[in-house]
């Protein structure tokens, strides 16, 4: 019998899986019944899905068993096991039990000072505010410290974790994780979103590609220590909405391409997630040049601008295999007989490539089980001929 993780290494290297894929983006906890879940961390409370970016592994593939499709897990190590002085403090500075509200501070003692973030939290919802006050050419410096953490790290304990992430995956589906000082996420610490690193190549363009040469190997030597354990994807080069094509290929393009052929060389697969409007990055050939294993979401509106799948999907690279995008909004209020119909015209949409039906985007909590149920079903029970390669 085939397995789930044999099938999506199938479709993803271009062979017939033997039937149509099903893989939400559903990284935590997200059905209403949560008697169901098989993990429940102590530190779990009313607060924690809003802001726990991935559940538990054996959570998430509980939830492919559940409603039956094939999931794509997604757990980062934590590199702060083997080198302790990366981890981020948190502590408690305001709670409002009767307006569900909860502020923490978060911080990252380093040589050159602390970095302080401001986390607010609602039972549904997460932000998190950089209140650091070092200037910029010390956040320089602490980025370079802490790219030589992560090089001279304890890597024993990280790899014993990953082995036993590995362990929970087994056959039920695919692990997929990114490193912790991508060659463009490192930037982050110059500024709180993208826009802190456009200014940041703008006004620091000599220091912006040292300090990304250096994050660049100690990328791949993290990505190689995941691949070497176990892991079957890498995530690497998103964001690419939120800039011109000219400007990606100024600054983070090289960087990514570097990184995604050596993840290649080593046996591994790419995973790249672009939420946002990506048709201006598919038209310019960006998705091509980077060439990822898996590309999601291909969102469609309001949240992204894809709102003629099939056209996307004929203009991107056909080794790609694509992922989505049924709209999460509307999974999460439609009807059952609404999400089956949008499955059917994602599968339309898609024939002759490599797609899985999934997503426009991270699935929300609360998402009735029956609709998910309805994208399974439908994909499962479909007749008519859809890959290109039988």
């Amino acid at each position: 019998m085939t397995t789930k993780r044999e099938k999506l290494l199938r479709l993803i290297r271009g062979e017939d899986p033997g039937e149509i894929l099903v893989s939400p983006l559903i990284d935590s906890w997200v059905l209403p019944d949560r008697t169901q879940k098989a993990y429940n961390p102590d530190e779990e409370d009313e607060y924690y899905s809003a802001y726990v970016l991935q559940g538990p592994l054996e959570d998430q593939y509980r939830m492919g068993d559940i409603v039956g499709y094939e999931p794509i897990a997604v757990k980062q190590p934590d590199w702060s096991l083997g080198r302790p002085s990366l981890s981020w403090s948190r502590q408690l500075v305001g709670e409002d039990p009767v307006a569900k509200l909860r502020a923490e501070r978060l911080t990252l003692h380093t040589p050159y000072g602390d970095l302080s973030r401001r986390r607010e939290s609602s039972v549904s919802s997460s932000r998190t505010i950089d209140e650091s006050t070092v200037t910029m050419a010390t956040r320089h410096k602490i980025i370079e410290w802490y790219v030589d953490e992560c090089s001279s790290c304890d890597l024993e304990p990280v790899k014993e974790q990953i082995r036993g992430y590995v362990q929970v995956r087994g056959e039920r589906g695919l692990l997929s994780g990114g490193v912790a000082a991508g060659p463009w996420g490192l930037f982050g610490i110059v500024g709180s979103d993208v826009a802190g690193n456009i200014y940041h190549f703008a006004d620091y363009p000599n220091e912006h590609r040292r300090l990304a040469d250096k994050i660049l190997e100690v990328a791949k030597l993290q990505a190689s220590t995941m691949l070497e354990c176990g892991y079957d994807l890498i995530w690497n080069g998103g964001g690419t909405g939120m800039s011109s094509a000219a400007y990606r290929r100024s600054t983070s393009l090289p960087y990514d391409l570097a990184l995604n052929a050596y993840v290649k060389s080593k046996g591994g697969l790419i995973y790249t997630h672009d939420c946002q409007p990506v048709m201006s990055a598919i038209r310019e050939g960006l998705f091509n040049e980077q060439l990822p294993s898996v590309l999601e979401t291909l969102s469609p509106p309001p949240a992204g601008d894809v709102s003629d799948l099939a056209a996307a999907r004929r203009m991107l690279d056909a080794r790609i295999c694509t992922k989505g995008n049924i709209e999460v909004g509307r999974l999460l209020e439609a009807d059952v007989e609404e999400i089956r119909a949008a499955t059917l015209d994602v599968i339309a949409a898609t024939k002759g490539f490599r797609h899985m039906v999934g997503t426009g985007d991270d699935v929300y909590d609360g998402t009735p089980i029956e609709n998910l149920q309805a994208i399974v079903d439908t994909a499962k029970n479909y007749t008519g001929r859809w890959f290109a390669t039988v």
